[in-house]
C-alpha cells in the first residue's frame, strides 16, 4: 500500500509540475514575440514526432550526461543507473 501511495504522490506532483510549467512557458511566448518565433519550428517539429519516439532520445540524452553514451551511437542502458 505504501508503493500505492508513492506512485500516486509522484504522479499527481509530476501533473501539476508539468501543468504550471507549461502554462508559463505559454505565457513567455504569448508575450515575447521574438521567443514565439524562434520557438516555433522547435515546437512544430517536437508537436509532429510520435511522442512514443521522444522516449529515447530523452534515455540517450541522460545517459550521455551521465558519461554512459557508447562512442559508437548506442546508449549503455544497463550502466546508465548504475552509475
Amino acid at each position: 500500500m505504501e508503493h500505492l501511495g508513492v506512485t500516486c504522490f509522484e504522479t499527481m506532483v509530476g501533473f501539476v509540475s508539468g501543468a504550471i510549467l507549461g502554462v508559463l512557458i505559454a505565457i513567455i511566448l504569448w508575450w515575447s514575440k521574438f521567443l514565439s518565433k524562434v520557438a516555433d519550428p522547435f515546437l512544430v517539429i517536437l508537436n509532429s514526432l510520435p511522442k512514443i519516439a521522444l522516449g529515447p532520445v530523452i534515455i540517450i540524452w541522460v545517459g550521455a550526461r551521465n558519461g554512459s553514451y557508447n562512442y559508437n551511437g548506442t546508449c549503455n542502458f544497463i550502466n546508465s543507473y548504475s552509475t
